[in-house]
């Protein structure tokens, strides 16, 4: 099996070649093996992404540093 990828990191390979052999696999088993899968966390991308930068903060979570005077 050959895999491409463009621009992502070494782990980021790994998890979206899982996905997508998981979701390939389910058009050819049958549902009680899909909902293994399901219950085993291989269907499911991970949401988590980078914070998008706030107004009025150095970056998404950090604050400017307060002067008093």
């Amino acid at each position: 099996m050959d895999v491409t990828y463009d621009g992502i990191g070494f782990t980021a390979q790994s998890i979206a070649t899982r996905l997508a052999i998981s979701k390939a696999l389910c058009s050819f088993i049958s549902s009680k093996e899909v909902e293994y899968l399901r219950l085993a966390g291989l269907l499911t991308d991970d949401a988590r992404r980078k914070e998008r930068k706030q107004p009025g903060k150095r970056n998404a979570r950090r604050k400017y540093k307060f002067r008093k005077r």
